[in-house]
């Protein structure tokens, strides 16, 4: 099926105003945080001329409406400023931090597709058997189980009961890549446990649907080989598992934040962590727009693929 171009264009157009209208939340929260900066960068012990010293070097001092365009006017250049604490510009800085945290989003969503997929299809295939009750069951408690939870689970079991694995750190694929799989593993595991579950439920429960309705009794009716019915009712109950894998792949970069506060990787759910508690704007400012940029954008592909697969989506828009 060809893709329709105008509607991905069209859809595209929509995630602009949505883009600026994140930028005018993420500033106004940013200088909702409590605490000067100046503040922050100077110590406890200076003194009030000297915050405002600094504030005026930082432009701390101007309306915000002025502090906004002028981030604004930057970020349309791809410039989000300077840190206050580390002196390095946000850029650079988001995109080696951002690199941590996509290892965690790359194997966890590979992993939800490769166990999701042929687990909740052989579950619905085998309906009310023991296969299918142990998966419903398991399931079930995998979504209840908060990233966090898990995260702490393996950590004392896997690492320090056991020391299969480090408790910290980070190393990069290219320096180890055993030290890369063995400090990448628990993290990805605690995050892929949830999303595992929603979306193998998913795909039990729109397989099946699929599998009932009059097109696939009308093909077995026929005499079609099964293997190819269940490649049509597949494709056939498509649009809900893509569109509950989509949502969780967008929050798999907020389950991030959490895990690598845990596991102390130098992700950017770390680098927004620190940056809050030292009241380092430009650093939070850059980290949550690129948080919520990540949501739009994984929406937007999210239509499209749903659109591609069911036409009749873009008429709802």
């Amino acid at each position: 099926m060809a893709i329709d171009y105008q509607y991905a264009a069209k859809r595209c157009l929509h995630a602009i105003p949505t883009v600026l209208l994140v930028t005018v939340v993420v500033f106004l929260l940013v200088h909702l945080i409590p605490g000067s900066p100046a503040r922050a960068i100077l110590g406890t012990q200076t003194t009030p001329e000297a915050v405002a010293q600094v504030e005026a070097e930082l432009g701390l001092n101007e309306p915000l409406y002025i502090q906004y365009f002028d981030w604004l006017s930057g970020l349309l250049v791809g410039d989000l400023g300077y840190s206050y604490q580390l002196d390095l510009e946000i850029t650079a800085l988001l995109a080696s931090r951002f690199a941590v945290t996509f290892h965690l989003i790359f194997w966890t969503a590979l992993l939800t597709v490769l166990l999701s997929f042929p687990i909740g299809i052989a579950s619905a295939i085998k309906k009310n058997s023991w296969f299918d009750n142990s998966v419903v069951v398991s399931s079930t408690l995998g979504i209840s189980l908060p990233e966090l939870v898990a995260g702490v689970v393996f950590l004392q079991l896997f690492a320090v009961l056991l020391g299969w694995f480090p408790t910290t750190g980070f190393v990069s694929p290219t320096e180890s890549p055993i030290q890369y799989f063995r400090h990448i593993t628990l993290p990805v595991l605690a995050l892929t446990i949830p999303a595992v579950s929603v979306v193998l439920r998913m795909t039990r429960s729109s397989f099946w649907e699929s599998s009932q309705q009059d097109f696939a009794r009308f093909f077995r009716a026929n005499g079609l080989p099964e293997r190819t019915i269940r490649r049509r009712v597949l494709k056939k109950s498509l649009v809900p598992i893509l569109t509950i894998f989509g949502i969780h792949f967008g929050y798999m970069l907020a389950g991030a934040v959490v895990i690598e506060q845990l596991f102390s990787l130098p992700g950017i759910g770390e680098l927004l962590v620190s940056g809050t508690r030292q009241r380092d704007i430009p650093v939070v400012q850059g980290t949550v727009l690129v948080i919520a940029v990540w949501f739009i954008l994984i929406n937007l592909v999210t239509d499209l693929l749903v659109e591609h697969y069911d036409p009749r989506i873009k008429g709802d828009h």
